[in-house]
């Protein structure tokens, strides 16, 4: 990751605190905890010292299906062909012994209510397709990894079936499920 900042020969430097941008450079979509230090100068002296550690969750890393500049105005549709396509390439993939994709079941303990609740509250932005009985979230990972996943609700728990590029993603679904209860 770098972070630059830059105020050289400026009326407007000041000794209040500046908002710095970090542009990372991600190599896998993982959570961490990132130690991050400032390097600066203040008046031809190097000064260095360390900053809170930056914490970055499976969640930071959720971005919808990306969409075409083309077909923006039918955003909607496409990702919902996107998604099946994808879920269906993915899907045959696992079936494969290339370890090129990876499928996952699991059952969540939460009332119908409850969990379409969390669903359009942490990933409204990913929901793809819906409806009284399932959500379908189609989930990009920058830089490359994809996780699809099939909600269906049934009698008072809900079947989640996933699939996914990236077979370490599928543990940290899991950790982040448990933050749902």
């Amino acid at each position: 990751m770098i972070g630059h900042y830059a105020v050289k020969n400026s009326s407007e430097y000041s000794e209040s605190p500046h908002i710095v941008d970090i542009e990372c450079f991600l190599y896998k979509p993982y959570p961490a905890v990132i130690q991050v230090r400032a390097d600066f100068s203040i008046h031809n002296v190097c000064h260095m010292c360390t900053l809170e550690p930056l914490s970055l969750d499976l969640p930071d890393f959720f971005q919808p299906l990306p969409v075409h500049d083309e077909f923006i105005s039918a955003s909607v549709v496409w990702r919902r062909a996107l998604f099946h396509s994808l879920w269906n390439s993915l899907e045959e993939e696992s079936l494969t012994v290339s370890n090129a994709a990876f499928t996952s079941v699991c059952v969540l303990q939460q009332s119908r209510e409850d969990l379409r609740a969390k669903l359009y509250e942490e990933l409204h932005e990913c929901i793809v397709e819906e409806n009284k009985d399932f959500f379908h979230v189609g989930i990009y990972l920058f830089p490359t990894s994809h996780l699809l996943m099939k909600f269906l609700f049934k009698c008072g728990s809900t079947l989640v079936r996933i699939v996914t590029d990236d077979v370490n993603i599928l543990a940290h679904v899991n950790s982040y499920f448990k933050t749902w209860l």
